[in-house]
């Protein structure tokens, strides 16, 4: 029996963070549609610009955490860090939107930087998922939610994204006078993220076990 090498979840989480922030930037420059929970701060980004795009998306993923807290009247120890996590996650979409302004766009690049974009995405997503640390806030409300109000995860997060995809829809046609940011790439990676996440997750667990350096009470 082959024997699992152990990974630590702070790395992991620092490789998923840079892994998904760059697979978010890579789709954003394919314009072929960005990721649905990205879709509102993205719009927001737009509508007004002294607020960058990695700024709106931790501020909107800190009110994530005060409702979380306000609709389960419940605070732990991993939110804290959650918005630590998130503002770091902020800072580094920022960075590669800059970098990323100086790749080549055509349609065959704009093919290939959607393709490595999705499965960006999709591995980041799984990384932090496997590395046993505090997740995103926007993952940590769909996931408490759910148990709070014993709610099926796949519902809330279907309603959660909906939500952000439609509520970017309505800003941007009333500020912008179009939609912006959301395409047929949002629609493929609403429905198979979760797919090649799984895919990525089972590959992983063969060859390793997951584990924080430091143990942290009460993280969850």
């Amino acid at each position: 029996m082959q024997t699992k090498k152990v990974f630590w979840g702070e790395l992991a989480l620092m490789a998923g963070i840079t892994i998904l922030s760059l697979g978010i930037t890579l789709m954003i420059k394919s314009n072929f549609g960005i990721t649905p929970v990205a879709s509102l701060p993205f719009v927001l980004s737009k509508i007004i610009t002294l607020i960058s795009f990695g700024t709106w998306n931790y501020l909107l993923q800190i009110i994530s955490i005060i409702l979380l807290v306000a609709l389960t009247r419940n605070i732990k120890t991993g939110y804290y860090l959650s918005l630590f996590i998130v503002i770091g996650f902020g800072y580094m979409l920022d960075l590669f939107e800059y970098l990323s302004g100086y790749l080549p766009v055509n349609l065959p690049l704009q093919v290939i930087y959607y393709i490595l974009g999705f499965l960006g995405v999709a591995f980041g997503v799984c990384i932090l998922i496997k590395s046993c640390m505090p997740i995103l806030p926007f993952d940590t409300f769909v996931r408490d939610i759910s148990s709070h109000f014993e709610l099926s995860v796949k519902w809330v997060k279907t309603s959660f994204d909906l939500s952000c995809v439609i509520l970017a829809i309505i800003f941007g046609l009333i500020f912008l006078g179009n939609i912006e940011g959301i395409g047929l790439g949002t629609l493929i990676c609403a429905l198979l993220t979760g797919k090649f996440v799984a895919l990525f997750g089972q590959r992983l667990d063969r060859r390793y076990q997951f584990q924080p350096a430091i143990k942290l009470a009460g993280h969850s």
